[in-house]
């Protein structure tokens, strides 16, 4: 399912290869040069990325997306508020006196190459195991060249690959608000999908407790308070930016999006655009969707409340999907491969947690002492 040439699958399915051992062990590098191995793991992991995600024809169309909004007039009338990419991209250009393109795939590569090395430093110390922090930074990379359909890569969902990750992270490991504060912030300028962390921070700010007598009472802390002044702030912001120096949309949709409902609205359209889309496109769209769903019910069901948070967020995420993105532009699905992933190394840990904490029983797939 993957569109990339039969030379990039190769390279890439070699970098696997070499990820799933420990290069400090298998290699005999010393310890000091542990770094330069990663970063030069992660270099070539991101190259090949972007010659997945990217060809001459894609490009320019990611260019020309990014200049129709510094012009104010996008491709659609949504896209306008999603400024921080095309004026980071227009600034640099301004200041090195480059060619506005040849800054954009910069820019691109830049941020394949610290969304690789921060996922890869966050799963490594998550999982305590180079091998398996790797492991998954390639499987992350892996997917979210496969999910790129044929479609080109607009600047905000290279902008994604890193900030979702740290999102992601953010959620699983508890992090500081401040740090989901500051991230909102970012990303608000990127893209909406940052009002599912005001949204996380509504979620997480309820709380189960069971009270003497063994009922279970919902209590909801004071940093629901702070999710939804965000939350409308962020709406606020959205509204505003998609106005501002709007001029008019450069592409009519042809299954009828022509007003603001329109726009905000397309679940009544999902069965069209399934039947009408390419079929490959609509198979990996079904795939995710039943992908998500699964790991909603399995978190949901395990009755422990932090991954019934998660599978809140999870559900939240494939509601917005289905009902106001199109869903057989399959790059919309990379938002949430970070979730997944974290969520599966999460699981594994706490496995094998519970069998530390149980000696004598053996690891899943060891033999029985006799």
């Amino acid at each position: 399912l993957l569109m990339v040439r039969v030379r990039g699958m190769f390279s890439l399915a070699s970098t696997i290869w070499i990820a799933c051992a420990d290069p400090a062990r298998t290699l005999n590098l010393p310890a000091f040069r542990l770094s330069a191995f990663t970063l030069l793991f992660a270099v070539g992991l991101s190259l090949l990325q972007y010659r997945g995600m990217d060809s001459n024809d894609r490009n320019d169309g990611g260019v020309a997306t990014a200049k129709s909004i510094l012009n104010g007039r996008p491709v659609y009338k949504a896209f306008q508020s999603r400024l921080l990419g095309p004026s980071v991209t227009a600034g640099l250009a301004k200041a090195t006196r480059q060619p506005f393109k040849r800054i954009y795939k910069v820019v691109c590569v830049a941020l394949l190459l610290f969304g690789n090395i921060l996922a890869l430093v966050l799963f490594q110390k998550y999982a305590g195991s180079w091998e398996e922090g790797a492991f998954y930074t390639v499987v992350y990379a892996f997917l979210s060249v496969g999910l790129q359909a044929r479609t080109y890569v607009p600047l905000w969902d290279f902008i994604d690959f890193l900030t979702m990750m740290v999102f992601a992270w953010a959620v699983v490991t508890r992090a500081s608000r401040r740090l989901l504060i500051a991230l909102f912030v970012v990303e608000l300028l990127n893209r909406e999908v940052a009002l599912f962390i005001p949204l996380w921070i509504m979620i997480d700010s309820v709380q189960m407790s069971r009270s003497d007598g063994g009922r279970r009472r919902l209590r909801i802390d004071r940093n629901a308070l702070l999710g939804f002044v965000l939350m409308v702030s962020g709406i606020a912001w959205t509204h505003f930016a998609r106005n501002w120096h709007f001029k008019k949309e450069s592409f009519v949709m042809p299954i009828g999006i022509h007003t603001i409902g329109d726009q905000f609205w397309m679940l009544p359209r999902t069965l069209t655009i399934l039947r009408i889309g390419p079929k490959l496109d609509s198979l990996m769209a079904v795939l995710m969707a039943l992908w998500i769903a699964f790991v909603v019910v399995t978190e949901w069901k395990s009755g422990i409340e932090k991954r019934q948070k998660l599978a809140l967020l999870l559900l939240a995420m494939l509601a917005s999907i289905l009902m106001f993105g199109l869903i057989t532009e399959t790059r919309i699905w990379i938002s949430t491969i970070p979730f997944l992933l974290w969520i599966s190394l999460m699981n594994n840990r706490e496995r094998r947690s519970a069998q530390i904490e149980r000696p004598g029983e053996p690891f899943p797939g060891q033999p029985q002492k006799v």
